[in-house]
């Protein structure tokens, strides 16, 4: 068991550990998330509305992967 009375804490880690868990890290880090999904969704419409006539008919590899947003491919 680790004896805490001889535990020795440094400034630096301190400091680190109080960045990493602060509010303030989170909401920059889920902000910047949001805008990179919002970016990739607005490449993904650009992408579609300049689709070739015959997507639906080419092979999958030449279509676009869809995670979210339409799927064009035909069943």
């Amino acid at each position: 068991m680790i004896d805490l009375k001889k535990l020795e804490l440094f400034p630096q880690e301190l400091y680190a550990i109080e960045q990493f868990i602060s509010y303030d890290y989170y909401d920059e880090t889920v902000k910047l998330w949001e805008g990179l999904i919002q970016y990739a969704e607005e490449l993904l419409d650009k992408y579609s509305a300049h689709l070739a006539p015959d997507h639906c008919v080419q092979h999958s590899f030449h279509q676009a992967d869809y995670v979210w947003g339409t799927n064009t491919t035909k069943f």
